[in-house]
């Protein structure tokens, strides 16, 4: 299921394809925000006390993040793909209030 997601293409499965280009970016801008902020959150959530103080150590010193939340989280790409997977179908779910007809 959660690969099946991964594939979605939001922006056509919404209906959303004949929105002007400056709007489908700016929906996409705001859908990649709300996953990241949700990605943040899970990570924190899985994140020892110690784990989140370093995290801020590793944030303030520029060090690689991604290898952080690696060697942090074993099954990091997982938790990355649940994440988005779980926003798709929330989209999915929500699609009629998204339909946009090009205003026709």
């Amino acid at each position: 299921m959660i690969a099946e997601l991964l594939n979605v293409d939001l922006v056509a499965a919404l209906g959303l394809e004949k929105l002007p280009q400056d709007q489908k970016d700016q929906l996409l801008a705001q859908m990649t925000q709300v996953v990241d902020e949700r990605l943040q959150s899970r990570i924190l959530a899985l994140l020892s006390e110690e784990d989140t103080k370093a995290l801020d150590v590793v944030l303030a010193g520029g060090s690689s993040l991604e290898s952080f939340l690696r060697e942090r989280i074993p099954n990091f790409d997982m938790v990355v793909a649940e994440v988005i997977a779980e926003f798709k179908q929330e989209m999915l779910d929500m699609k009629g209030s998204f339909n946009y007809n090009g205003g026709s």
